[in-house]
C-alpha cells in the first residue's frame, strides 16, 4: 500500500503540487501541467488521478475543458513543499 509520504517523496508529484500552488489565477489542464513540469502526459495524468483520489486537487469543468486546481488541503501541502524545496536548494547531496 502506498502512503501519501511515499507518493510525495517523488519529484514529479511534488512539482505538480508546487506548480498548481504558485499559478495564481492561471488555469491549468493536464497537458499544460505535464509541459510545465517536464513530464510525459501519461505520467502526469496518473499523478493527477492519484492527487485527486487523495483530495489534494479537483477538476473543474469550464466549457469543454477540465481545469485542475488545488483543494484547501492541497494548497497547504503545496505551500509546505515549496518551503522545503527552497530550503533544500542550499543543501548539496553527494552520491554514495
Amino acid at each position: 500500500m502506498k502512503t501519501l509520504f511515499k507518493l510525495l517523496c517523488r519529484e514529479k508529484p511534488c512539482e505538480v503540487l508546487i506548480k498548481l500552488g504558485t499559478n495564481g489565477i492561471k488555469p491549468y489542464n493536464s497537458s499544460k501541467i505535464s509541459k510545465e513540469v517536464n513530464s510525459t502526459y501519461s505520467h502526469c495524468s496518473k499523478i493527477i488521478m492519484l492527487l485527486e483520489e487523495l483530495n489534494l486537487i479537483e477538476r473543474v469543468k469550464n466549457g469543454r475543458q477540465k481545469h485542475i486546481r488545488l483543494t484547501e488541503k492541497g494548497q497547504k501541502l503545496s505551500d509546505h513543499l515549496r518551503s522545503i524545496k527552497e530550503v533544500s536548494l542550499d543543501i548539496e547531496v553527494k552520491q554514495l
